[in-house]
């Protein structure tokens, strides 16, 4: 599937953002170790969710959907999984592939999780080795999925680096909870993405899960023989879907407005605001109704960002940046080629086909800002380059073409259909 998109004025309206990935997810996964039924309220679906959804119902979750109301029941196993006859696919769900291998390694028996050609070079060896030093086997295609685990999981101490990835440490931590004896995680370099660590600790207090966190967040203590408790959850807004329309208001000179953003979030990605502040918008947050909009100007100003805790921006803030007037930096954020694609290079490519003067270095992006050109552009199978390209191509001139746009569904199924409600002219076709 292939959209087609024409520049388009002045985006306008207002949106109710898709429920938050991140937390969908670690709640799923909660809701699989409970001691009894999870109630998940207005849970995300999408490719990577429903990819999550179907890997706990194989490790043993009972799962009942009520869809009006939006609901999905989860009775979970208490950490007793089933062992499934085949491997478990997490499709292209970097989060699930990771926070299932350590929830898998509560079984005695082996089980092999593995996802799609782009799950199959994103690295899991650091999660592996953390695993192997508390008492799991594990089995890699050299530190990479396909990985096979088999425990149990003891507890002890185990050292891991923390600026390869935050999901290794959060699949560590919700884990742990159900381990023999008590767990001590230590990293060996600084947190990157801290806010997504925050966000899997945040979820294991609403459901009952204690730990301690050491200075500067560099040291953790799980005690073991914990449950997760059944409750009731409702799941917040995605601020990294969030940050398409509000950028797309931004770069057309439009004001739109979404709902169903918590101003008080943990998400790292509300970091949006702050950057289209700092490039020259408008933006109000109103923190009884759970809206933000986002006024845009014809004029953006450059502007000089650290993306270390929000990677998943990198795709957004490159338009931005190659839209606004000056030099803007995109800073600190190495890890981002370790995500679906290599984003920095992808940016910096398709950016570059569509007249952007794009400078990449080891961690980050130079964007001098001036007009761009329609373009033919490529998905890298990733759906932030995707709906990142989608905004671009508002101020390009002239027709561009998006190759495998289905891939937005990953986290924003309904993300065409809302864009062309706020003005957007976009065609899709086969």
């Amino acid at each position: 599937m292939r959209w087609t998109i024409e520049p388009s004025k002045s985006l306008a309206g207002e949106i109710p953002i898709p429920a938050s990935k991140s937390y969908t997810i670690r709640a799923y996964v909660a809701a699989l170790l409970s001691n009894g039924e999870v109630t998940l309220k207005n849970p995300l679906r999408s490719l990577d969710t429903d990819a999550c959804l179907s890997a706990i119902q194989r490790l043993g979750a009972e799962i009942a959907e009520d869809k009006t109301p939006r609901y999905i029941r989860i009775r979970g196993t208490g950490g007793l999984l089933s062992i499934p006859d085949e491997i478990i696919d997490t499709q292209n769900s970097g989060t699930t592939i990771r926070l299932l291998t350590a929830v898998a390694s509560l079984a005695e028996e082996p089980i092999t999780l593995t996802g799609d050609a782009s799950i199959q070079k994103r690295p899991i060896g650091p999660l592996l080795s953390a695993l192997d030093q508390l008492g799991v086997v594990t089995e890699s295609k050299n530190g990479f999925p396909p990985v096979t685990v088999a425990g149990p999981l003891v507890g002890g101490l185990a050292e891991m680096p923390g600026d390869v990835s935050s999901q290794f440490l959060s699949a560590l931590l919700m884990a742990t909870p159900l381990a023999q004896k008590e767990t001590a995680i230590r990293l060996t370099s600084p947190l990157k993405s801290r806010p997504y660590a925050e966000m899997t600790l945040q979820l294991m207090s609403d459901f009952g899960i204690a730990y301690a966190v050491g200075a500067d967040f560099a040291s953790f203590a799980i005690k073991p023989g914990q449950t997760y408790e059944p409750r009731e959850y409702v799941v917040e807004g995605d601020w990294s879907s969030a940050a398409f329309p509000l950028s797309a208001a931004a770069v057309t000179g439009g004001e739109v407005t979404v709902s169903n953003l918590n101003p008080r979030s943990l998400q790292a990605d509300k970091k949006i605001l702050e950057i289209l502040n700092d490039a020259g918008c408008e933006v109000k947050t109103n923190e009884t109704k759970y809206t933000v909009t986002v006024k845009g100007s014809k004029h953006l100003k450059a502007f000089t960002t650290d993306l270390s805790n929000s990677p998943d921006l990198v795709p957004i803030a490159s338009v931005l940046g190659a839209v606004a007037q000056g030099e803007t930096h995109l800073t600190n954020v190495a890890h981002a080629r370790l995500k679906e694609c290599d984003r920095l290079a992808a940016m910096h490519n398709e950016l570059t086909k569509m007249g952007a003067k794009v400078k990449e270095l080891p961690d980050g992006l130079i964007l001098k800002g001036g007009k761009l050109k329609g373009a033919k552009i490529t998905s890298y199978h990733d759906h932030r380059i995707v709906m990142a390209a989608a905004v671009a191509a508002l101020v390009a001139e002239g027709e561009t073409v998006v190759e495998d746009a289905e891939v937005s569904a990953v986290t924003y199924p309904t993300f065409k259909e809302q864009m062309v409600k706020l003005g957007a002219k976009i065609k899709q076709t086969k």
